[in-house]
């Protein structure tokens, strides 16, 4: 550990990083804005909000869930402000940002799209019922990836945002998604990270498997940083991913199941 701060008044929920600065979600201190540009001594340099569940960063703005989707400029990173507004009745769990639009795993409201090309009036242009508790999402092209915690997960052709369609899937339950050039990372709480082969969308399969507890995970490269629990990270190789092998661990602070970001500035 080379750096470290912990004045975020409650728990700390997801990371994300853009440039020197990293966007904490906290559940009663909101969005906490960190500059890292001398990553030894951290320091809190803004803050907006309140409740945040989670944010994603794209270019100058940011959206994060609070009882819907909060769009906010970073034109001063330093200083949040919230732009626009979509008002949700859906329960949103997870988001992503693909160009002009947000992806939004609602639940059992599946898969809602929403357009941010105007930043100051987001709107809902599609959605798509998936079976299951929608509960991650990552897109890649003309593909969103669905995972369902209690089903599996699902691969919908986004080609046309108005009109999601259903083109594939995967008979492995999960929490947490993330796409990889042509791989998708699954994580599945006590049945591991699950890698997933989707070179043909239509007919995913399994390439590759580390068992033990993942409930979170960042991919850079052929390494993988797993929250395998309450107490530490895991850093694995995947450069064979026939033979998954940990490099290390830290286990010396508690990390929430949500947070896990490489940086490498």
């Amino acid at each position: 550990v080379v750096g470290y701060w912990d004045k975020n008044p409650s728990n700390a929920r997801k990371v994300a990083v853009s440039g020197e600065y990293v966007y904490l979600s906290d559940h009663i201190g909101g969005l906490q804005v960190i500059s890292v540009s001398d990553p030894e001594h951290p320091r809190m340099v803004g803050q907006w909000g309140q409740y945040i569940k989670t944010v994603v960063i794209s270019g100058d703005y940011a959206c994060a869930i609070y009882h819907g989707i909060k769009v906010l400029s970073l034109a001063n990173p330093e200083k949040p402000e919230e732009i626009g507004f979509w008002d949700e009745k859906v329960g949103i769990k997870d988001i992503y940002i693909s160009g002009d639009y947000v992806y939004a795993a609602a639940g059992e409201s599946g898969l809602r799209i929403i357009s941010i090309a105007d930043p100051v009036h987001p709107e809902e242009v599609g959605f798509y019922d998936t079976a299951g508790f929608a509960s991650g999402v990552s897109v890649t092209g003309d593909y969103a990836f669905v995972a369902h915690r209690d089903s599996s997960l699902r691969v919908i052709s986004v080609a046309d945002p108005v009109q999601p369609i259903e083109v594939g899937s995967f008979n492995a339950p999960g929490w947490d998604v993330t796409v990889s050039g042509d791989f998708v990372f699954l994580s599945n709480h006590r049945e591991g990270l699950r890698i997933i082969n989707a070179v043909d969308p239509y007919f995913p399969r399994e390439a590759g498997h580390f068992e033990g507890y993942c409930r979170t995970f960042d991919v850079s490269g052929d390494k993988a940083y797993i929250v395998s629990s309450r107490s530490g990270i895991q850093v694995i190789s995947i450069a064979d991913f026939s033979n998954i092998v940990e490099l290390g661990s830290y286990e010396d602070i508690p990390v929430y199941p949500g947070i896990v970001k490489e940086y490498d500035g």
